[in-house]
């Protein structure tokens, strides 16, 4: 009867794994919804840039070396002249280009003068033109008066021809009669003659006048058509001046251009520092002799200040929204090993497209690894924490992505 009322050891041990199996699941559902961690974006490319590099010096084209002002382990400053090349092309191209700046300049001055004495022709022969308007109205004024006269002495003349032919006629009538003497008949006949050679005379004037007039117009109509065709050859002549000189402007553009480029290859041949620091790696005079092909180096600048560096690295395009500026990175290198020298932190700084369609970003690195010395060129690969979620968050997003 006793062994049926003590508790079986068996049933004991279940209750005792059941409480520690309760244990350990509620332990896990509470971490589930209160644990955070970190999400992140893995990047497997990326390279470290010296934020101040050496500075290689090259030769910008074929050129002799005329004067080298520095050796190897002298410090520089910026603005520092170091060499001074010489390439006789380069130095005659601007010499040329100057010349042809200045004469394509002189033709330029030329255009204006004929320009402006063709203006000058034209207006002198706006101005004869007028004259002769003004001319032609006054000859045509005292023409038309001097027709109106005429046909009015004409009238005149001709009234009293008639009245004296009258008078002839009747004086014949009274020298047949014996009224009047023949002597006074031929006073009165010689009158009428007389008057028919006056009304002859004004009548042939009068026909003159009326010619002249019509000649006038026709002398008029001439000489303005002449005039009006030698204006419109002169504005036609100034109009291709003006865009020849517009053509020629643009020339002297374009060789003040050209001279500007000539100029800056000049400027090239002075070697000048563009950063503090000591030089190193100078040419070599002896075997290289002095002279120097495009792009060879001549000389590099170490900076005074090497320290600074960022990485530039490769971001999977799926992941790219969700990195923004100012996130953190943990940075891991090829050549040292995080397991023993650790990582190398940083922030984010920028974020852009290549030429290739390729996101990167660049990461400064905030917090040096004293294990660890940074050169430029070393390969990197890391992770940019995105953000902080829970665990359940995480393990959901996980699960969906797959």
């Amino acid at each position: 009867m006793e062994s049926y009322l003590n508790t079986p050891r068996n049933y004991i041990l279940i209750k005792v794994l059941f409480g520690i199996i309760m244990f350990i699941l509620l332990t896990f559902i509470t971490l589930l919804f209160t644990l955070s961690i970190d999400k992140k974006v893995s990047f497997e490319e990326g390279e470290i840039i010296a934020k101040n590099p050496t500075s290689m010096m090259i030769a910008p084209y074929e050129a002799e070396v005329i004067s080298l002002r520095v050796q190897e382990g002298n410090l520089v400053n910026i603005g520092d002249t170091l060499a001074i090349l010489k390439n006789q092309s380069v130095a005659s191209n601007l010499v040329l280009s100057d010349k042809e700046v200045l004469l394509q300049q002189q033709k330029v001055k030329r255009l204006q003068q004929q320009i402006t004495n063709l203006t000058a022709t034209i207006q002198q022969k706006e101005k004869q033109r007028q004259f002769h308007s003004d001319k032609h109205q006054l000859n045509q004024t005292n023409a038309t008066n001097n027709l109106r006269s005429l046909k009015q002495l004409v009238y005149a003349k001709k009234q009293s021809l008639a009245i004296l032919k009258q008078q002839v006629s009747n004086s014949s009538k009274l020298l047949s009669k014996g009224s009047i003497s023949k002597q006074e008949f031929e006073q009165v006949k010689q009158e009428y003659l007389d008057a028919s050679s006056d009304y002859n005379i004004a009548l042939q004037e009068m026909k003159q006048a009326n010619s002249q007039e019509a000649l006038l117009d026709n002398d008029f109509s001439t000489n303005l058509n002449e005039l009006k065709l030698a204006v419109l050859e002169d504005k036609n002549e100034r109009e291709a001046l003006l865009i020849q000189l517009r053509e020629e402007k643009i020339r002297v553009q374009q060789l003040k251009e050209q001279g500007a480029y000539q100029a800056k290859e000049v400027a090239k041949s002075f070697i000048i520092a563009d950063k503090a620091g000591a030089i190193a790696h100078l040419y070599n005079q002896k075997t290289a002799s002095n002279f120097l092909t495009k792009g060879a180096p001549l000389l590099s600048i170490i900076p005074q200040d090497s320290t600074g560096f960022y990485a530039k690295v490769l971001l999977p395009q799926i992941e790219v929204r969700e990195v923004d500026k100012g996130q953190k990175a943990h940075l891991q290198l090829d050549a040292f090993s995080f397991m023993k020298y650790g990582i190398v932190k940083g922030k984010v700084s920028f974020i852009n497209k290549d030429e290739e369609n390729q996101f990167y970003a660049l990461i400064d690195i905030t917090e040096g690894n004293p294990t660890i010395r940074l050169k430029n060129g070393y390969s990197v690969k890391g992770d940019i924490i995105v953000k902080r979620i829970k665990l359940y968050a995480f393990a959901i997003e996980k699960l969906f992505k797959r």
